[in-house]
């Protein structure tokens, strides 16, 4: 039976002095694919404003809006339902060879290729040699690909910021959902598994005290040829992604998924941010 969640993310921007001019972009519509349905999805801004929107490269709903009245704060609300459907887990069997002989090197380059902050240099590529070892099975590779960060990596909130890129995350071994993304995906793309990054949000059926919830998360898919299909991996809780997971976006890194990015004019020094995410199982 599909599960059904309802999610509320509310952001608020304090500032001490006005803002005259605002320009936001956000990613905070989810994505329909394969396994998961958006049944609502309500995007509110306060002040109010019209709000319009595209879909970008990467097929992900995208809305943008401008203020352009001064305005000392600014609260954006999503209230979303989604349906997640379960999928093959354990999708053993395809070679990596598969991915060279089918050229889908250049059908997925933006995904094999280094990104923003996405890095591959040798280190990494060394790295995913020895974690590789004899493994031929794409999703094998991956899963110990996953455990690896899984092990070796400390979350650490202070360690890096949004700006942090895979290489640098992967030298100190620390960092949080965001880097450990970024990493898993520079040792995949290293060895020529499309990986990208994605966003959303996960749930927590058993009170296990995942790392991630209540708030946005961050995990990487793999593409396997012979499902034609996408699957996912979160190395922050070394789970393979399932019907507790509700993704909003995919790209080639964060820089393309933000959930709000955007320019201001005004606004003073002092500014503040406050982000709420709740999600509740309503079936």
């Amino acid at each position: 039976m599909d599960k059904r969640y309802r999610i509320l993310h509310k952001t608020t921007y304090n500032y001490s002095e006005p803002v005259f001019d605002s320009f936001n972009s956000l990613k905070l519509y989810p994505n329909n694919c394969e396994s998961q349905s958006v049944e609502l999805c309500v995007i509110s801004v306060t002040p109010s404003c019209n709000l319009r929107h595209y879909y970008d490269f990467f097929n992900n709903k995208t809305q943008y809006f401008t203020i352009l009245n001064n305005h000392y704060g600014l609260t954006i609300t999503a209230d979303t339902i989604v349906g997640i459907s379960e999928r093959e887990k354990f999708p053993y069997g395809t070679s990596i060879k598969h991915i060279k002989s089918n050229n889908l090197i250049e059908k997925f380059r933006d995904y094999i290729v280094s990104s923003k902050y996405v890095v591959i240099n040798p280190a990494i590529w060394r790295t995913a040699i020895d974690i590789k070892e004899d493994t031929d099975d794409i999703y094998q590779i991956a899963y110990k690909i996953m455990s690896y960060i899984f092990l070796e990596f400390d979350y650490n909130k202070e360690a890096t910021d949004v700006r942090t890129t895979s290489d640098k995350a992967f030298s100190i071994k620390k960092g949080v959902c965001q880097d450990f993304a970024h990493v898993m995906s520079s040792l995949c793309r290293s060895l020529k598994i499309p990986a990208r990054y994605v966003s959303g949000y996960i749930y927590d059926s058993n009170e296990n005290n995942l790392i991630g919830v209540g708030a946005t998360h961050a995990w990487v898919e793999i593409y396997i040829p012979s499902k034609n299909c996408w699957y996912g991996f979160d190395p922050t809780n070394n789970l393979v992604v399932d019907d507790n997971y509700i993704k909003i976006a995919h790209g080639r890194d964060y820089n393309d998924v933000a959930p709000i990015t955007g320019t201001i004019k005004g606004g003073g020094v002092k500014r503040s941010l406050e982000v709420d995410v709740k999600i509740e199982r309503i079936n």
